[in-house]
């Protein structure tokens, strides 16, 4: 049953990167004619709803049943809406996910874990930013998103912080995390690696995957998704709101800008003191440890033998889409 849990969750993020890559072609190009603005909106709407919503819950449904069978016959997946209604049913979706609320003790800890993550994120990016630019990369030049009034932030925390908290944890600490929930070292770090591979940025790889190691320890500790969507979504609240402050001198948003310019290096041993506290906090979220949950299922680990290689294929797929894509960010930023 894991197996096929394992394989119908490989084969669906593999779509997912496939739609993702397709998609940045699609606008890169000359054939969706609209405005940089109406642009940004509609891959942002599409990207998210579509290919982190839709897609991953259609095929997870279709390809996934509780009972740990992958339907092949066409008289089982024919018709693609009842197919599609009765496999979410029957796959157990909600607690495949982890759709918990969390528990009223770990709420607070998950609000201090994300007010933790919002200096590392920076110190982490501040590290990356560097390393990059040391093999030749040259920051784009383009001045990020433009707002013309507070509407607009209103618009990007929704479309920037609100839809990939959502989307982005359904399908990575979701689906992802979900088929490897009996071995959750390596779901964290799986789901943490093609998360940040997912972005196609080699700016925000280095991060991406940090924030993704927290937000899936969080899920397994809390066994609640919503935990790392209240992170995720604070995290790119913060930076959209950051991005807002600057554009606006004596706003509000930009004495956030101020303080963190003043605190200079401090900030990474401030991040550094902080990443201490969260680890802390998150070994006291109530749950077992990694390592406790690890050992406990190691016996039913080994029972199960050793899992074809030709079943990760699309895993690897999915590797080779989002390394390439990162790999090309770079090369790109180091010509231009």
């Amino acid at each position: 049953m894991t197996r096929n849990k394992r394989l119908a969750a490989d084969i669906t993020i593999f779509f997912v990167f496939f739609a993702l890559a397709a998609l940045s072609i699609i606008f890169g190009s000359d054939f969706v004619r609209l405005t940089d603005n109406r642009l940004e909106i509609t891959y942002t709407l599409i990207s998210q709803i579509v290919c982190m919503g839709i897609l991953p819950v259609a095929l997870f449904g279709l390809l996934y049943k509780k009972d740990g069978s992958i339907p092949r016959k066409k008289s089982e997946a024919g018709d693609f809406l009842s197919s599609f209604i009765m496999g979410v049913k029957e796959s157990g979706f909600a607690e495949h996910i982890s759709l918990n609320k969390p528990k009223k003790q770990a709420v607070s800890k998950v609000f201090l874990i994300a007010l933790f993550m919002l200096f590392i994120n920076l110190a982490v990016a501040g590290i990356n930013y560097i390393l990059i630019q040391l093999f030749g990369f040259k920051p784009s030049n383009g001045g990020g998103t433009l707002y013309p009034n507070a509407g607009r932030l209103i618009l990007d925390l929704f479309l920037v912080a609100a839809l990939p908290a959502v989307f982005e944890e359904l399908t990575f600490r979701g689906i992802l995390l979900g088929a490897y929930k009996d071995n959750p070292k390596t779901g964290v770090l799986l789901s943490a690696f093609l998360f940040a591979l997912m972005h196609m940025n080699i700016q925000q790889f280095l991060y991406a995957f940090v924030g993704g190691i927290v937000m899936g320890y969080v899920v397994i500790k809390t066994r609640s998704i919503v935990s790392s969507m209240i992170i995720h979504f604070c995290i790119n609240a913060f930076s959209t709101i950051r991005a807002y402050g600057y554009q606006y001198p004596d706003s509000i948003a930009n004495l956030l800008n101020d303080l963190l310019g003043a605190m200079s290096f401090a900030l990474y041993a401030a991040a550094a003191v902080m990443a201490y506290f969260m680890v802390k906090t998150i070994k006291n979220l109530g749950e077992p440890s990694l390592a406790d949950t690890t050992a406990d299922i190691g016996a039913a680990i080994k029972k199960r033998g050793t899992i074809p290689l030709k079943n990760y294929a699309f895993l690897a797929g999915a590797v080779v889409f989002g390394a390439l894509t990162t790999i090309f960010s770079f090369v790109w930023g180091t010509l231009r």
